[in-house]
């Protein structure tokens, strides 16, 4: 069993955090499906000292029997322990996770995500800071280097760790790879062997088998799961059914309900003017690979409102359940 500091997750299976789709309503879902931590969007770190509304609202946390950690990101040292000891420290929180990994040229510009990853002793630095400043339990995600010739993961892992950090979470890629090629769970399984803290592995898990797989190959504490989530919801049941003894098999009419309770959940809490795009581009991911699904793509990407996004779900529900003519 995964344990960071004095909090066990139930079945080591972690949703990993991903800007624009860890929401409220994402997390809820995960957490319902099996998820033992969930972590939140990434927070910018400048945008709770100056006490940002929306910024703020990216923390909220669902009542649920997970652990939750809230993400944050930046590079300066002395906003990282303000943004803790002015907000973290007091809110309804877990673990505070930092962000190293991000590759976005919007954050790497600015010298925040994995930008850091290029100089170790900066590492160093932020992970001190905050832990200095923290009541919580802090943890880092990272990747295994900035490119092919600066593979310097392990050296940042062990710095974290030095740093007094309670958990590192590897995406088994380089910054420059993005999203592109194979994780890398070799190098991940250096980094285990390098360091005595947890390990989470992440990268390229979207089915049992490759859960089975990164842990076989990593040796990892723990397993976080981000895109193969967003496909597949249902994979954290499947995971934590088979750490049961059991089977657990999704039907693709189930994957609509499970779009159907997001938009729900999410038009509880925020204006349906904030939601339209962003709730277009989530519903989008759960009819990824189903039948005929294009031509519902199409249609909620046209649509005007939420009454006619949730018709269209409806019956395209009915299509998969029962084949009936969409």
């Amino acid at each position: 069993m995964l344990k960071i500091s004095s909090f066990e997750i139930k079945n080591s299976l972690v949703l990993a955090p991903m800007a624009g789709f860890t929401d409220y309503a994402f997390r809820h879902i995960a957490c319902e499906l099996g998820a033992g931590m969930t972590v939140s969007e990434m927070v910018n770190v400048k945008g709770l000292v100056h006490d940002d509304k929306k910024t703020l609202d990216l923390t909220k946390r669902i009542k649920d029997d997970a652990i939750y950690a809230v993400q944050i990101f930046g590079s300066d040292e002395d906003d990282y322990k303000r943004a803790i000891e002015e907000h973290l420290n007091a809110m309804d929180i877990d673990i505070i996770d930092i962000n190293m990994g991000c590759p976005m040229p919007k954050i790497t510009k600015n010298g925040d995500g994995s930008a850091l990853l290029r100089d170790t002793e900066k590492v160093y630095k932020v992970v001190k800071a905050a832990k200095s400043a923290s009541a919580k339990p802090i943890t880092v995600k990272i990747r295994i280097g900035w490119d092919d010739d600066n593979l310097n993961g392990v050296d940042n892992a062990k710095a974290i760790e030095e740093a007094g950090a309670d958990a590192i979470t590897v995406h088994g890629r380089t910054r420059e790879a993005f999203y592109t090629g194979s994780a890398n769970w070799d190098y991940i399984k250096k980094i285990v062997d390098a360091v005595d803290i947890p390990v989470i592995a992440n990268g390229d898990v979207a089915s049992l088998d490759d859960y089975k797989k990164i842990l076989e190959v990593t040796g990892a504490s723990g397993v976080a799961i981000g895109r193969g989530a967003l496909a597949n919801p249902f994979l954290f049941k499947e995971i934590d059914s088979y750490l049961k003894g059991e089977e657990y098999i999704s039907k693709d009419y189930q994957k609509i309900d499970v779009a159907i309770r997001h938009m729900q959940l999410d038009l509880e809490l925020y204006p349906k003017e904030l939601l339209k795009n962003n709730m277009k581009k989530q519903l989008l991911q759960y009819i990824k690979g189903l039948r005929n699904a294009a031509k519902v793509k199409n249609a909620i990407c046209e649509s005007k409102d939420f009454d006619e996004i949730y018709e269209i779900l409806l019956k395209y529900r009915e299509y998969l359940k029962d084949n009936i003519e969409y």
